[in-house]
């Protein structure tokens, strides 16, 4: 009997330690939870959205191996703009002409796809055309220029977006077309907002204004 209840008192005693050294390693866990090292400006990743340039750099080299002094005759979102107030887009699309002017194709970047290459025709866009280098402002910046000059010098109150996209004119000068309507906003249309809209014009080399112009009566 003595025997039975000293090795009963040895078995609660291990046990106990059991359970002590589990309570333990649980509370010394130094585990860390996992960390999210993504560059949050990475918008290839962590959004669905990309300005143009930035989807021209993802795709240069696919350009460039079509045609290695390729010209640009446009840059437009692909599909139906949201009119966002960023000027960035799911998709784009770049409308170009082999150096020599003999085809041309379309080349669509799309966050999270890829690049699709359009087939080629056999002959230029019939446009202006610039090389990419003498673009030096991006779709984003353009449209913070459009947009504070538009609220500074035509419609104080404008809390819309915009659509924009590059063209390119009779002296081979790129520009950014900026379309930008107060009811139309990040996807969203509020027709409780005047229909009110403001157009500008931006010089893709400079930043300068070309033209700008609006209706707020």
């Amino acid at each position: 009997m003595k025997e039975s209840m000293t090795h009963r008192i040895h078995l609660n005693a291990v046990l106990s330690l059991l359970i002590i050294g589990s309570v333990c390693l649980m509370g010394c866990n130094d585990t860390q939870p996992e960390t999210n090292n993504q560059d949050p400006d990475d918008t290839s990743t962590t959004s669905n959205y990309i300005s143009a340039l930035n989807a021209f750099t993802k795709m240069k080299s696919e350009i460039q191996q079509w045609d290695e002094n390729f010209r640009i005759a446009r840059i437009h979102h692909f599909g139906t703009s949201e009119y966002r107030t960023d000027a960035k887009e799911e998709s784009w699309e770049f409308y170009v002409e082999s150096a020599d002017g003999t085809k041309s194709t379309d080349f669509t970047y799309t966050v999270g796809s890829g690049t699709i290459k359009a087939i080629d025709t056999s002959y230029g866009t019939g446009r202006h055309t610039c090389s990419y280098e003498e673009i030096k402002i991006d779709s984003t910046e353009a449209t913070t220029i459009a947009l504070n000059n538009i609220k500074s010098e035509i419609f104080p109150n404008f809390d819309g977006g915009c659509k924009t996209e590059l063209l390119v004119n009779e002296n081979n000068t790129p520009y950014w077309k900026i379309n930008a309507n107060h009811q139309r906003k990040n996807g969203h249309i509020d027709l409780d907002k005047p229909n009110k809209y403001a157009y500008a014009e931006i010089n893709a080399k400079t930043g300068d204004i070309i033209k700008i112009k609006g209706d707020n009566s």
